[in-house]
């Protein structure tokens, strides 16, 4: 009883913690980084279109989605609008979101309506600077993936994608929408999770053999790929979601409430 009850108070500060941080960021830099993200935006868009030539989405096309997170700084660089695809045809062991391989799991949303939510996300979060694919595995909804990183490329947002398939595994495949999906990726982290090789030094990458690759001029390496990875805990109702990097504590302790919930 007492483990459990350090355990809870370890998840308490650490959400308290995590809560101060954000509002601290918010109150110095959200202005700043309104003003830059907006004007990066206009320049970015206007570099690739007209709003009148922007693609729409096909409303009858859908994905399997275990997780949507509208605003999180855990998972890239900047405040990013992350979405985990369900299912995943590699099972590397020891993966951090096991909840996201079977194929038979999340739920299936309509992309358009996934657009929409990207839309409320950037106008709730000024200060979003990208969107996160990752998994489960991005490349196995490709058609799906491929046409969120195109709606976010016309919106000036950066795409990052992390995929268990390395690049060159990606470029040999015949798939005209995976080559469509890596034509619109900033950035791609790369390679089958391995859990006996940790990453100790880049942030946001779970293994030292996984790369980063900076596929477009958009993005380039910045001191944040160093900077100490975080953990996000949203408590609503009786439903948990962490998404980041949780110690063994903080997912000791949420397992503990999804077993009482």
């Amino acid at each position: 009883m007492r483990a459990s009850r350090q355990i809870i108070r370890s998840v308490k500060n650490t959400v308290y913690a995590a809560k101060n941080i954000i509002l601290d960021n918010l109150a110095t830099c959200g202005n700043l980084f309104t003003l830059m993200n907006i004007q990066i935006r206009a320049a970015v868009t206007t570099s690739h279109t007209s709003a009148s030539d922007v693609p729409a989405v096909p409303t009858d096309l859908l994905a399997y989605v275990g997780q949507i997170v509208p605003c999180t700084e855990a998972e890239g660089p900047g405040w990013r609008f992350a979405i985990w695809f369900q299912g995943c045809p590699l099972r590397c062991p020891g993966c951090c979101n096991p909840h996201f391989l079977p194929f038979n799991g999340g739920q299936q949303i309509p992309v358009a309506d996934i657009v929409v939510l990207l839309d409320q996300a950037m106008q709730n979060h000024p200060q979003l600077e990208g969107i996160t694919l990752l998994g489960g595995e991005p490349t196995a909804q490709a058609v799906a993936a491929a046409a969120l990183a195109k709606a976010a490329w016309y919106r000036g947002l950066t795409v990052l994608m992390f995929s268990g398939y390395t690049l060159e595994q990606l470029q040999q495949r015949d798939d005209p929408a995976v080559s469509e999906l890596l034509a619109h990726t900033d950035m791609l982290v790369d390679g089958p999770y391995d859990h006996n090789q940790p990453e100790t030094r880049r942030r946001w990458i779970g293994s030292a053999n996984q790369r980063l690759h900076f596929l477009s001029s958009r993005c380039q390496w910045d001191d944040r790929w160093l900077q100490k990875n975080t953990v996000e805990i949203r408590l609503r109702n009786k439903e948990i979601t962490i998404n980041g990097y949780p110690s063994s504590a903080v997912l000791a302790w949420s397992r503990k409430w999804l077993r009482r919930t």
